[in-house]
């Protein structure tokens, strides 16, 4: 599929990005669904992550968080799950009824792993 001017994008905002195996099983995951969107690694520095952040999330794009960016995206958010509110960190955002959502994944995905182990 080619992207056009209705492809959401769906984005890896960190830095460094270049080293995530992400954009590979997540745009094959995209396209076994059949949705129109992309998913990118962006490389950002912390003094232009708050403008691209919310540019991306209010064009109706969403999103993964990487060091160095977890705790920045938190005070950018309009909506925070108690993940994020315990642990100071998003590391997954996107937008509904126009208002930036974030959780924070990794803490799900910890404890279930640790759970498996026990």
């Amino acid at each position: 599929m080619t992207p056009g001017p209705d492809t959401r994008l769906v984005a890896l905002l960190g830095d460094p990005v270049d080293h995530s195996l992400s954009p590979r099983f997540q745009n094959a995951a995209i396209r076994a669904a059949g949705l129109d969107a992309v998913y990118l690694p962006l490389r950002c520095d912390g003094e232009r992550f708050a403008g691209l952040f919310r540019g991306i999330a209010e064009a109706g794009g969403m999103g993964n968080i990487t060091l160095p960016h977890k705790t920045r995206a938190v005070p950018l958010l309009d909506e925070a799950t108690a993940a994020v509110r315990r642990t100071g960190a998003c590391n997954t955002f996107w937008v509904a009824e126009e208002r930036v959502h974030g959780d924070n994944t990794d803490v799900e995905g910890f404890a279930r792993a640790a759970r498996q182990l026990i």
